[in-house]
């Protein structure tokens, strides 16, 4: 009986310690969260100390500061910046990259990353491509700001890429380069060997060339603005990519485009030509904004003016926009929206700076509708405010007193007659 009691004991203390190491290991798996400070109380000091004791899904939380390090990722984990402007992440020798990442599914989001051959270098494998997440960065003076190495569908994403040799870098991949900035470098977005990526919703200016496509094709290049680009697009003839989406019919804003509008749709008359297999057919005359809106929508905007405002009202389909013109002596200015109807369904209120304007529809569906409007800008008359008028000539009337005072002052004073 004994024997029994006492079996009965170890199994039940056996069950009790395996159900605890279960436990343990069910609390280890959770993904973990690691904080960076390079001067202050942290799990880490540096980046890298964090990366090399981290595990795939683990996040690593880098406080602001400046990291003299060269970055080797390869877990699947995310490194996020705290502050992207107060935490800087710069190379420690002139060669390499100063942060290579060869992980599959792993982020970098909001830093500022200085120097090196690469300043962000995705290097995957034709067997092994990665996936990454480069996200609300800026990168600047590097030979490669954004180096994708065989990727298969990585997002680069509101970015500022800036004074770099190459801005952003597609080699023998795929990639989504949505809604970056991308300026002052030789060639802002260069696409080599790459197919079927995505370069849209991008702000291209004042680079050497703006895109420079040299091999492979099938590239979808739409609804970005280019400006003030040396040349805004160089394509190798024998390649041939999309410059404009089919549905809704929209192409790029280029700086250089000198076409007409008659029919008063925001799109251009003539197409836009690269060369004879890469041609935008429906350039636009503004430029191209998307605003966020709720349920998932978007609202895309195409006008020569400068957006200041833009709000939106579901429940009794309004739009209030407030903007203003882009040069002093602009006359006056368009919009053209497309507007889902799950977010708002015809017809609209449409308010720009405070006056209620009317619009033609130039395409409607029963998933959205496509809408043209017009306005003037207030001209500035000249001439002196009355408040002010009347302060001027206060001024005017007490300077004549004291001129008329002085000049009594200096004049002789005449002899008295003897009595």
């Amino acid at each position: 009986m004994k024997k029994l009691v006492s079996g009965l004991v170890l199994t039940l203390l056996l069950i009790n310690i395996s159900a605890l190491t279960f436990n343990i290991q069910q609390a280890r798996s959770e993904p973990a969260t690691w904080i960076v400070d390079d001067d202050g109380q942290a799990d880490f000091h540096t980046i890298q100390e964090a990366i090399n004791a981290s595990k795939n899904g683990d996040t690593i939380l880098v406080m602001p500061g400046a990291y003299c390090e060269n970055l080797y990722v390869d877990k699947s984990v995310r490194l996020l910046a705290k502050n992207q402007s107060a935490t800087i992440i710069s190379k420690t020798k002139d060669v390499g990259s100063t942060v290579r990442i060869i992980a599959r599914n792993a982020s970098i989001i909001g830093f500022t990353i200085k120097g090196g051959a690469a300043g962000i270098f995705l290097h995957g494998k034709k067997d092994q491509p990665v996936k990454t997440i480069v996200k609300r960065n800026r990168v600047v003076d590097c030979s490669y700001g954004i180096y994708v190495y065989w990727s298969n569908g990585s997002v680069i994403a509101d970015n500022i890429v800036e004074n770099n040799t190459k801005g952003i870098f597609v080699y023998w991949s795929s990639a989504r380069i949505l809604k970056n900035t991308v300026r002052n470098n030789k060639y802002g977005i260069y696409l080599d060997g790459s197919r079927i990526s995505t370069v849209e919703n991008n702000l291209i200016e004042d680079n050497k060339y703006g895109v420079f496509i040299d091999y492979l094709s099938c590239n979808r290049i739409y609804r970005n603005n280019f400006i003030d680009n040396n040349c805004n697009a160089y394509v190798n003839e024998e390649t041939e990519s999309i410059w404009n989406s089919s549905f809704p019919f929209i192409g790029n804003y280029w700086s250089n485009y000198n076409g007409t509008d008659a029919d008063h749709d925001g799109i251009g008359d003539e197409p836009y030509i690269i060369n004879k297999n890469n041609v935008d057919n429906y350039p636009l005359m503004g430029m191209f904004s998307r605003f966020n809106a709720s349920f998932g929508y978007f609202i895309d905007v195409i006008s020569n003016s400068t957006i200041n405002d833009f709000r939106y009202y579901e429940y009794n389909s309004t739009i209030v926009i407030h903007a203003s013109s882009i040069t002093a002596d602009q006359a006056y200015g368009f919009c053209r929206l497309t507007i889902p109807h799950g977010l708002m369904p015809p017809p609209y209120n449409i308010t720009i700076n405070g006056n209620l304007v009317k619009y033609k529809t130039v395409f409607e569906n029963e998933m959205l509708s496509v809408i043209y409007f017009s306005y003037k800008y207030p001209r500035l008359k000249m001439g002196i405010p009355p408040e002010f008028l009347l302060a001027f000539l206060s001024l005017i009337l007490i300077s004549i007193v004291l001129v008329i005072l002085v000049i009594k002052k200096k004049l002789p004073e005449r002899p008295r007659e003897s009595e």
